[in-house]
C-alpha cells in the first residue's frame, strides 16, 4: 500500500469524480485519499474528498496532482487550478491566461510561519544551549517564485481562523475562511467527567515539530507548576526528548506516546482533563484543539494557534502562560462545566465535513464571478 501511495505522488490522479464534464481543474493538493483502501489519518483527507465533491457539484471534471511534485507541467489544459505548494508555484508560468488560480491555504503565508519558527529555534538556544528536535520549516523551493504566484492567484481559501487569515492581507487578495474538518469521534456527551479531580488537568495533543509546537514553552511552565498536572500525546522525537528530559521526568508531567483520537486511550485522557492546552508558532487553526474542544476540553491557547475561542495566552512565554494557569484555579466547578459545555458547540456549531463544503462552495463561485467581470 505504501508504495501505491508514493507512486500516487509521482503521477496525476485523472478523473477522480469519475465525470467528463466540459469543464476541467486541476487540484494540487494530496493524493492519498483517492487510493483505494487508504484511511483517514488527517483532516486533510476529508478536506481532499469535500473539494472534489463541491467541484463536482459544479461540474468540472477533476485530476489530482501530489503538490510537491514539482515535475508536473500541463497545466495550460485546466480552466481551473487550485492548491498549494511548489507544484501550484509552477502554474503561474504555464497555465493560460484565462485559468483561474486559487491559493488553498492550510497554513500561515510561509514568510510568517518560517519567521515565527526561526524565533522560536532562537529562544530555544538562548534557554537550553542546545537545539534537537525535528524542523517543520516550510519555505518554497524557489522563494521568487512563490512570490510571484502569490501575487497572481485570483482569491486565496483558507481553513485558517482570524490569525491565519490575517497573514495573507500582504498580497492584498479577497481572502475566504472555510474553517477545518476536525476528528469528531468522541464528543462531550460521551464523558463522565468527574470535574472536581480533573480541574488541574491539562492534554496536549500534537503533531511533529514539537518546537514549533510550542510544547518546549508547556513543559517548562509546568514545571513550574506542580499543582497542574500534563499529559503529552504525540510521537517520540528523540533530540526533543533528551533536550526535556528533567521536565518529561517530573510527577505531574506524563508522556503517553502518540494516541489515536478514535481510540478508547483517548477516551480515557479526555476524560480525566479539563483543559486542553497549545503555544504553536502558527498554525491555520488547531485541528487537535478543536478534536479536543468537542469532547468538552476547555482551550488555553496563543494567538499563533488561531482558535478563536477559550483562554488567551497573551504573550507565548512562560511568564504569560503561568499567569493563565495561576487564574484558573480560581474558576468553580459549575464555571469549569460551563465552559465545557461552550467548548463542545463551538466546534460543533462551527466545523464539520457540511460547514466546509458550504463554505468552499460559496467561496469558491464568488471568486469565479468575480474573474467573468473583470
Amino acid at each position: 500500500k505504501k508504495i501505491i501511495i508514493r507512486f500516487a505522488q509521482n503521477i496525476i490522479l485523472k478523473h477522480v469524480n469519475h465525470a467528463r464534464y466540459t469543464k476541467k481543474c486541476l487540484l494540487v493538493y494530496i493524493t492519498k485519499p483517492f487510493v483505494t483502501g487508504t484511511k483517514a489519518r488527517h483532516p486533510n483527507y476529508f478536506e481532499a474528498k469535500g473539494i472534489v465533491k463541491v467541484l463536482d457539484d459544479l461540474r468540472y471534471d477533476v485530476d489530482v496532482v501530489f503538490f510537491c511534485n514539482d515535475k508536473f507541467k500541463d497545466f495550460d489544459q485546466y480552466d481551473l487550478i487550485i492548491g498549494l505548494g511548489d507544484c501550484f508555484d509552477n502554474s503561474v508560468l504555464q497555465c493560460k491566461s484565462s485559468t483561474v488560480r486559487i491559493y488553498y491555504a492550510t497554513g500561515a503565508n510561509f514568510i510568517d510561519s518560517f519567521s515565527n519558527e526561526v524565533i522560536r529555534w532562537i529562544n530555544l538556544y538562548d534557554r537550553k544551549g542546545i537545539v534537537k528536535s525535528s524542523s517543520r520549516f516550510g519555505m518554497p523551493r524557489n522563494p521568487q517564485l512563490a512570490i510571484q504566484s502569490m501575487k497572481n492567484v485570483d482569491g486565496i481559501i483558507t481553513v485558517g481562523g482570524q490569525w491565519c487569515a490575517s497573514t495573507y492581507s500582504m498580497w492584498e487578495k479577497k481572502i475566504y475562511q472555510v474553517g477545518v474538518i476536525p476528528f469528531t469521534y468522541y464528543s462531550y456527551k460521551d464523558m463522565d467527567r468527574n470535574i472536581s479531580s480533573c480541574k488541574y488537568n491539562f492534554l496536549w495533543l500534537g503533531g511533529k515539530g514539537l518546537v514549533h509546537k510550542g510544547l518546549d514553552l508547556v513543559l517548562e511552565s509546568f514545571a513550574c507548576m506542580p499543582d497542574y498536572n500534563l499529559y503529552i500525546a504525540c510521537e517520540y522525537e528523540k533530540g526533543f526528548f533528551e533536550c526535556y528530559a528533567k521536565e518529561l521526568n517530573m510527577k505531574n508531567i506524563h508522556y503517553v506516546g502518540f494516541v489515536n483520537t478514535g481510540s478508547r486511550k483517548f477516551y480515557e485522557l479526555s476524560n480525566n482533563c479539563a483543559y486542553t492546552i497549545s503555544a504553536s508558532c502558527s498554525e491555520a487553526t488547531c485541528t487537535s484543539v478543536l478534536t479536543c474542544m468537542h469532547t468538552g476540553l476547555i482551550p488555553v491557547t496563543n494567538m499563533e494557534s488561531d482558535i478563536d475561542h477559550g483562554y488567551q495566552i497573551e504573550d507565548c512565554d512562560t511568564a504569560s502562560i503561568i499567569e493563565v494557569l495561576q487564574k484558573l484555579k480560581n474558576i468553580s466547578d459549575e464555571d469549569v462545566r460551563l465552559k465545557m459545555e461552550e467548548s463542545y458547540q463551538f466546534v460543533k456549531n462551527n466545523y464539520s465535513a457540511e460547514a466546509f463544503c458550504s463554505r468552499f462552495e460559496s467561496a469558491l463561485t464568488d471568486i469565479l464571478e468575480d474573474r467573468r467581470n473583470v
